[in-house]
């Protein structure tokens, strides 16, 4: 990849354009704009292939063929560590699914915002919330989003724990993954 940065520096120096180049260069930044655009779309689209090869060495390989040799955990020359163990993920699909976890004792695992959002944030402004959530009256030029969620490394130990009681989450109210997942953990000297 060119570095259209420099280019781009170049083009912009502080001297004396003329009338007539003025447009040229316009149309110089406008195809650089193009390029990077170009190259921003297939770098992410490649981010998106490389993570999801990884996720699958991660998820699928690793652990199929450590299963299948027998083995649990391996000390690399290097002093790394190859190991894998079960991995529980999953989303909330349904806003019931957060009074579940609260009726199933994860009720503390659920997590509640309340964003208000105001066109200019002032002094004036906070103390007339403060007042107002505090009395519970009306609002002018306001407007509250609540929002229920659950953090992803929560709600997969919230999936493991139900799983070893040997109880299912509802599936429309939760879509889970339980499955194998290896780490590589450096040694020491490589960390």
């Amino acid at each position: 990849m060119t570095d259209l940065f420099d280019d781009i520096e170049d083009i912009l120096e502080p001297q004396q354009i003329p009338a007539d180049d003025k447009a040229e260069m316009l149309a110089n930044l406008a195809d650089h704009y193009e390029t990077m655009e170009k190259e921003v779309s297939m770098a992410e689209s490649l981010l998106a292939h490389c993570q999801e090869r990884f996720r699958r060495l991660r998820e699928d390989i690793i652990p199929e063929k450590m299963i299948e040799l027998g083995i649990k955990k391996i000390v690399l020359t290097d002093g790394a560590t190859l190991s894998y163990g079960d991995f529980y993920a999953g989303k909330v699909k349904d806003e019931a699914g957060y009074d579940w976890l609260e009726q199933n004792g994860y009720a503390d695992a659920v997590k509640t915002e309340l964003k208000l959002e105001a066109s200019r944030v002032d002094k004036k402004i906070i103390d007339m919330v403060k007042e107002f959530l505090s009395q519970q009256v009306g609002y002018q030029n306001y407007s509250a989003k609540e929002k229920q969620s659950i953090h992803h490394m929560t709600l997969g130990a919230a999936i493991k724990s139900l799983t070893k009681q040997g109880k299912e989450l509802p599936q429309n109210l939760f879509e889970t993954f339980i499955g194998k997942r290896a780490t590589l953990k450096r040694g020491k000297d490589n960390g």
